[in-house]
């Protein structure tokens, strides 16, 4: 590796924190450590290559360019930089132990300051138009949440909107990606212009780098065109930047489910179900992939506590249609057999729209008639993720009918 570095960069940008070169301080909010010179150069040199690894041996000649130094000091700097980040150990933090290789920086560097000029002009003015767009914004995400029959595309229309007031806002940018990727999976136009809705989440992240919401975003839509590798990449990027956005893991645990990852989905449901202590879709995907596991027990309990959960929603209000939707497939998992007929009757009754839960709901119960029935038709109303039909263990029943492939075929899939 070259030594010589690039001493025209003043400063990076690495997640949240800020890297003054001349200084040798990083920075992350009040907090501020000054690193010793090897240790500075060690960063500069991780930055450089970020999120490649660089071997122990090009660090060594690199840091140590003039003088024969010992594997130790090595070890000492790569320790006291990840002291500086505030790292408890080898794999939690951006500073890792590539195992016979060496070390890398997990966090990609980018020359400049946290934010763009524009982007720390907007959070700190109160203006109306800003005020206005975040309003929007979020109402696009909690309609996105609740669901319905226009969520995904009344989401997205909101995002349109709230750019219209505030085109470099990096919130707004990723909530119309996040808002696209449900449109491709879910919304009965679908959503094809997917390299528009990943410039809107690169735009999110060269606007705030530090900014969780964009790196997921991104992740959700290479979930959304199947890239599962991309995706686990960006989440695992995002919760890096926020370990505590039940989102961004519940995002995840739905990527590794339609990937067939259910050990990990089951893990990280549980963990998105912590951090978000009133949400029952972590418990829904958690019930789900412990049944393709063979844990019968497990995912009887998941589906319990996500029923316990429902039962805080006022299950009549309109706007609580995911809500409404998922219980009585949550009920067929817990094994109340009646008692999911009955919701699902009632559901439909009442005008639902038929969703996948509904097909889920007659896959656990065995109904394999009348589940086909529903596929077809929420396939033709918007239902696209046909990796995650493929896995689901709500629907062996149907798979092991010929008609399933068929069915999958017909549709384009």
């Amino acid at each position: 590796m070259d030594a010589a570095r690039n001493t025209s960069i003043n400063r990076l940008v690495i997640g949240p924190w800020t890297f003054d070169v001349a200084l040798r301080r990083l920075s992350c909010g009040k907090d501020r450590v000054t690193l010793r010179p090897k240790t500075a150069a060690l960063l500069e040199i991780l930055a450089q290559v970020a999120p490649q690894p660089v071997s122990r041996d090009d660090l060594l000649t690199s840091v140590w360019p003039d003088v024969y130094v010992g594997d130790e000091s090595l070890t000492r700097a790569v320790a006291e930089l990840r002291r500086a980040f505030g790292q408890s150990g080898r794999g939690s933090g951006p500073i890792q132990t590539v195992q016979k290789t060496g070390y890398r920086l997990a966090l990609s560097a980018i020359a400049g300051t946290p934010q763009t000029q524009s982007t720390t002009r907007l959070d700190n003015d109160h203006s109306l138009n800003v005020i206005e767009a975040r309003l929007t914004c979020d109402e696009a995400r909690m309609i996105r949440e609740k669901s319905g029959e226009w969520a995904a595309n009344r989401a997205l229309e909101l995002c349109v909107e709230a750019a219209k007031m505030v085109p470099d806002f990096a919130l707004i940018q990723a909530e119309y990606a996040l808002s696209a990727a449900d449109c491709r999976l879910y919304a009965p136009e679908g959503f094809d212009d997917l390299q528009h809705a990943v410039a809107a989440a690169d735009r999110a992240i060269e606007l705030r780098p530090d900014l969780a919401t964009g790196h997921m975003a991104r992740g959700a839509l290479c979930d959304a065109a199947g890239d599962m590798a991309g995706a686990c990449r960006n989440f695992s990027q995002a919760i890096l930047l926020d370990p505590k956005d039940p989102e961004c893991h519940l995002l995840l645990a739905r990527a590794l489910y339609a990937g067939g990852d259910m050990a990990r989905a089951a893990r990280v449901a549980k963990v998105a179900a912590a951090l978000k202590p009133h949400d029952y879709r972590p418990h829904y995907l958690a019930a789900g992939a412990r049944a393709a596991n063979g844990d019968i027990a497990g995912s009887i309990r998941a589906a319990q506590q996500g029923l316990a959960r429902l039962a805080r929603y006022d299950l009549q209000d309109p706007a609580e249609l995911r809500a409404q939707n998922i219980k009585s497939s949550m009920l067929a998992r817990a094994g109340r057999r009646s008692d999911a007929i009955e919701a699902l009757e009632q559901y439909e009754k009442d005008g639902g729209r038929v969703t996948y839960y509904n097909v889920a709901t007659l896959g656990w119960l065995g109904e394999v008639s009348a589940g086909f029935e529903r596929l077809e038709q929420a396939i033709d109303g918007g239902f696209r993720n046909i990796r995650w039909a493929r896995r689901d263990p709500a629907l062996a029943s149907l798979r092991r009918d010929r008609r399933f492939e068929k069915l999958l075929g017909a549709f384009g899939a």
